[in-house]
């Protein structure tokens, strides 16, 4: 969650620069409890949090009305697959099929257009659209080091096969390294690595932040 303000005057408003709460979930099933092969299904899941506005504003401002807010929409994939774990660390998981449930929960947000382009049969905006994915490949590598230094790795690869559009490699990765300065404080760097691996030239998108952070496990 970011905001900004582009100005000190009373007109310059506080703007949402970005409001994003996405999770990942990682559910296993295996037969043997000393197996290194699972059935797995990782669910993810996204939406905004807040109520926003034209302008990126968190009131109406403009009075054009709500463009955004809480699972308006919101998007939950779901891919089914198997899981290889060696060990306590290393994780790769194969999904050959995943699904899209995208929606919203408000049709006064739907129709901005912004987000649906088909209709109901009241001429709206549609509320919810299912979409069928291609296969996906996930990577974890997670691993603490005595009580200083913790990692927390991901990178996935998917590819939408069954869209009749062009065939795309998109790779989605989330680098966390937390070290630690004493008790519960932390210095982080967390690092985003995005792009499609079948753009001529390749120019994925990096960005990279550096917190001091508080934790505190129970």
């Amino acid at each position: 969650f970011a905001v900004q303000k582009s100005g000190i005057s009373g007109n310059d408003y506080i703007q949402r620069v970005s409001d994003d709460w996405t999770t990942l979930h990682d559910f296993s099933f295996t037969l043997s409890k000393n197996s290194k092969w699972n059935a797995n299904l990782i669910v993810k899941n996204s939406t905004s949090v807040f109520t926003i506005y034209d302008g990126d504003y968190f009131k109406d401002y403009n009075d054009n009305g709500k463009i955004q807010g809480f699972l308006s929409p919101y998007q939950v994939v779901l891919s089914p697959g198997i899981k290889y774990q060696p060990n306590d660390y290393f994780r790769l998981s194969l999904s050959p099929y995943s699904v899209s449930l995208y929606g919203l929960t408000s049709q006064q947000i739907a129709n901005t257009g912004y987000y649906t382009q088909t209709f109901d049969t009241n001429g709206d905006y549609d509320l919810f659209v299912f979409d069928q994915l291609g296969a996906e490949l996930n990577i974890w590598y997670d691993r603490k080091y005595k009580k200083w230094l913790e990692m927390q790795y991901r990178l996935g690869f998917s590819s939408d096969y069954i869209s009749e559009t062009d065939t795309t490699i998109l790779m989605d990765g989330m680098f966390i390294t937390k070290v630690r300065i004493f008790k519960n404080i932390y210095l982080t760097h967390r690092a985003v690595l995005k792009g499609d691996l079948l753009d001529s030239p390749l120019k994925p998108y990096y960005k990279q932040t550096v917190l001091l952070s508080f934790a505190k496990s129970f």
